[in-house]
Parts: structure tokens; C-alpha cells; sequence
């Protein structure tokens, strides 16, 4: 989307209160052994006895729809050494390429499936979605073209070639496609998203807010339909609901969607025939519409400048992609006015709300201080429900979800903490050390090492209380320039920062 696409909180804040629970808590470690599906041990036991193809490829789709990318390839590459001709395994193959991003070994997989098959529309339908994802609208469009020519009533093959239209912003065509799609089958979700697309475009900004409303009906997690919801609406003047479906958009529904933002690991998988199956590289998504909401957000702030709502959440955004000098300025524009109380109520939502969550705060406080992190984690959840803007309650939720080895939900209550109190070299102390633990924990992106040294920085021009709060601050920061500097693995880390009372 030309006009910069997507991403967002303020409602996030409420969002994240039913994502960060006890039951998350440790799913990160899914790559260990001992959690994988019942099925995958299964499947190797059975490739011990006879490794076949068959077997290997079996394994392969339960490790896809982890996320396990590179063992499904691996699985995948003992298959067709033992079967080169099958089609299945390239187009399988060719998915696992697709879902990671590497569009080009995708074609390339899926050139080899359709040589050997030239009449099977998986491989066009799969093609063509790489073509989209290289911007080649050209060869989607061909492609798209061999799908209906094979099926001349494929709903599919009209929504790909309404995406194509899109791309090379054709819209009355894409209109008509996306129409042909939906009559075909009217729970194409992806088919009202691109109808809205190109009604966006196309400057018929309320037949696209029905049409991206339609695709999360049918899709309640759409979060691309969300953030074009959210700029179809700037673009009516709504600026409110602008805000309200940006912030729809942007919620981390748990650790692993909050992980996407630097690595996709897949949609989280079962031990049942129908578990959910990822349909693109939610990562570089979720990355892209940040960046598009932040886009919004900017929109916005120059029509109502110094937005607090706004301010903050576009502070988040940067936040999650690592741009803390950009966050703290928004942060600070949006405390700006507040008054600075010694209880810790921001100004912001109502007193009376910040009141009635204090008792559940010092119950949580209490929990943590007994090493009740679960209990701790239910009554910061409370308070927080009551008072979304309770920096130091996030602060502490931050500490619960770390001693129970949630590092992403700890990062991410971290973030929260610090958009309320960036006042507060303790919040900033905690969000370094989180982003060190979940960098070390997944051996993810390096750039969260980066970032915790920014957050850690951050934290020493606050001025910490005493010499040894300052000496606690640099001893973390010299740990962490040194891991950046050799990469070699410090473990059993935890953080240990105090909570705040």
C-alpha cells in the first residue's frame, strides 16, 4: 500500500492482559525435545524402523506447522532423495521456503513440482502467492490465469488474480476478480481484503472499510485487514476509530505472536489432523505493519499534535522495532502535562480506576515477594484490567513472567512500564535486562542485544538511586556488550532487578 500500511496499542494495553497468562509461560522453549507434539515421536520412531519417504515427508508437515523450518527441510530432503519424483514433497518443500520468506528457493521448488505435474493447481495457487510476495505481479498474474484455465470456477484463482490486479493497480479489474472470488466461495476472507485493497486505491474509502469489517469477521485475527480498517477510516475522518482498529491490530494475542516480531516459529501446533496452518511469514508481517501503523500514527499526530494516545502507542510501536531514541521521544511527548505523582498514578484514565487496582498491586507485590509468581501474575493481571496505565504494575508483571521463564511476555510488559514511568530508571533496568534474557533464551535476533544496551543506557542517565543501583546498571550493560561482542552463550540468566513497591 502506497499510502503506508501498518501497526499499534492503546487498547493493546488491555489486549495483553488475557495474552501474558500463567498458561504461556515456558511455551517459547517449544524447540525442546520434550514438547514437541506426541506425533513427531511417533513419526521418528517409525523412520528408525523404516525410513521412508513417506515417513520423512510426515514428519516434515507436523515440524512445518511448529515452525521448525530447517528440520522440515532436512526431513523433506531425506524424502525426495528417496523419492525424487514425488510432487507432493517439492510442493511441501516449496511451502515451508514460502512461509519462511525465500520466495525465490520457493519457485524454484515449485517449478521442479510443476515439470513433473503440470495439471496440479497447488502448485500454481503456491507460485503465484511467492510471484505476489517477490512484487512480480506479472508472473502471479500468469499464474492465476493456468489456475482458472485448469478450473475455470476456482475461487482461489480469481482472489490471486484479483491480488495480481491490485499490484499492477488495475483495480477495476481487481474488483471484479475479488467479486468472482466471493460468489464463488463467500468465506475467502483474503478475497474481501483485497477487494478492500483496491477499493483503498482506488479512493472509495467506505465500500473498503465494509469490505476489510467482512475479512475479520470471517477472520477475527486478520491483523492486515485491521491496520487498512484503521487508515480507510483516517482517511474518512474518523480518527477515533482510526485509533481503536490500529490498536485491534497490533495486540500480541501471546509469547509466540510477540516472538514473531523478530522470528516467525508458525502457528502453535496439536496433535490433531486439522491444527492450525500458518498462512504466510507472520514475522516479516507483523514487522510491516508496525511499520504501517506507526505510518497512521504519524498521519494523526500531525493533524492533533501532542495526542497522548496516539504519542504513546506510535512509542510502542518503535519500541518493538527497536527504535528506543524514536520512543522515548513519544513517550515523553505523551507524559508531557501529566502530573508526576510520588503513588504512581500516570493522569491518565480515571483515579477512581487507579484506586481500586492499588490493593490488587500490593497483593501482587506480596505474591512475588513469597515467590508466588502465578498468583502474582493473576493479581497484576486485575489491577491492570481496573487501571491499564499502572507503569509500575507492568513493571512487576514484568518481574512474574521472568522467574517463570517468560522472557517475551516479560519484554513486553517491560515496554509497557517504561511508556507510563519513562521517568523511572528501575523500568528501564528491567526492560534491558528482559531483552538480554530472551536474546540468550532463543538465540533470536542480535538486534535485541542492541536494544538492551540502549534500554540499559537509558537507565544510567536516570540517575539510579545509589552507587550500588548505578554499579548493578553497568555490570548488566558490560555482560551485555561483551555477549554482543563474542556471542558466547552466559547461562541460566535471570533477571534480577528489584520489583518496585
Amino acid at each position: 500500500m502506497s499510502k503506508s500500511k501498518r501497526y499499534i496499542p492503546q487498547l493493546v494495553s488491555l489486549g495483553l492482559l488475557f495474552s501474558i497468562t500463567p498458561s504461556y509461560c515456558g511455551q517459547a522453549f517449544i524447540q525442546s525435545p520434550t514438547m514437541l507434539p506426541p506425533a513427531v515421536h511417533t513419526y521418528t520412531q517409525q523412520i528408525q524402523s523404516e525410513p521412508s519417504a513417506a515417513n520423512y515427508s510426515r514428519r516434515a508437515e507436523i515440524l512445518r506447522r511448529l515452525g521448525l523450518r530447517k528440520e522440515a527441510v532436512d526431513d523433506l530432503n531425506q524424502s525426495l532423495n528417496l523419492e525424487p519424483k514425488n510432487v507432493s514433497t517439492r510442493v511441501l518443500r516449496g511451502r515451508v521456503y514460502f512461509e519462511d520468506g525465500m520466495y525465490p528457493e520457493a519457485v524454484q521448488n515449485l517449478d521442479a513440482a510443476i515439470d513433473l505435474d503440470p495439471k496440479f493447481l497447488g502448485s500454481y495457487e503456491l507460485r503465484s502467492r511467492a510471484y505476489l510476495g517477490m512484487k512480480d505481479y506479472g508472473k502471479a498474474l500468469a499464474d492465476a490465469n493456468t489456475i482458472l484455465g485448469l478450473n475455470p470456477k476456482s475461487g482461489v484463482g480469481f482472489l490471486l488474480r484479483g491480488a495480481a490486479y491490485v499490484g499492477l493497480k488495475k483495480y477495476s479489474d481487481a474488483i471484479d476478480d475479488c467479486t468472482s472470488a466471493i460468489n464463488a466461495d463467500n468465506t475467502l476472507d483474503k478475497a474481501y481484503y483485497w477487494r478492500a485493497e483496491a477499493y483503498q486505491r482506488s479512493g472509495d474509502f467506505q465500500k473498503s472499510v465494509d469490505d476489510y469489517l467482512q475479512a475479520i469477521r470471517l477472520q477475527p485475527e486478520y491483523r492486515p485487514a485491521m491496520i487498512g480498517l484503521a487508515w480507510s477510516y483516517y482517511k474518512l475522518g474518523k480518527d477515533d476509530e482510526a485509533l481503536k482498529a490500529c490498536s485491534e491490530g497490533i495486540k500480541f494475542r501471546d509469547a509466540n505472536d510477540l516472538l514473531a516480531v523478530n522470528m516467525y516459529e508458525g502457528e502453535r501446533a496439536t496433535d490433531s489432523d486439522d491444527m492450525p496452518d500458518p498462512a504466510y511469514n507472520l514475522g516479516m508481517q507483523i514487522e510491516e505493519d508496525l511499520k504501517n501503523c506507526i505510518s497512521i500514527f504519524d498521519d494523526i499526530l500531525k493533524d492533533k499534535p501532542g495526542n497522548p494516545e496516539a504519542a504513546r502507542d506510535r512509542g510502542i510501536a518503535y519500541m518493538h522495532l527497536g527504535k528506543y531514541t524514536e520512543a522515548l521521544k513519544d513517550f515523553e511527548t505523551a507524559n508531557k502535562g501529566l502530573p508526576a505523582l510520588p503513588d504512581d498514578f500516570s493522569g491518565l484514565g480515571s483515579e477512581a480506576d487507579y484506586r481500586s487496582a492499588v490493593p490488587l498491586y500490593k497483593q501482587g507485590n506480596q505474591d512475588l515477594a513469597n515467590g508466588d509468581f502465578a498468583s502474582a501474575i493473576k493479581n497484576y493481571q486485575a489491577a491492570l484490567k481496573l487501571y491499564p496505565q499502572y507503569g509500575r504494575c507492568w513493571h512487576n508483571l514484568a518481574i512474574a513472567c521472568s522467574n517463570l521463564g517468560d522472557n517475551f511476555s516479560a519484554e513486553l510488559c517491560s515496554i509497557h512500564s517504561v511508556s507510563y514511568r519513562p521517568d523511572d530508571w528501575k523500568l528501564w533496568h528491567t526492560l534491558g535486562a528482559a531483552l538480554y534474557s530472551e536474546y540468550k533464551q532463543d538465540k533470536g535476533d542480535p538486534k535485541k542485544l542492541a536494544a538492551a544496551a540502549r534500554a540499559l543506557q537509558q537507565a544510567l542517565e536516570l540517575k539510579p538511586d545509589t552507587e550500588e543501583d548505578k554499579n548493578d546498571v553497568r555490570h548488566l550493560l558490560a555482560s551485555v556488550k561483551s555477549y554482543e561482542r563474542s556471542l558466547t552463550p552466559i547461562i541460566n540468566f535471570q533477571i534480577t532487578t528489584m520489583p518496585v513497591n
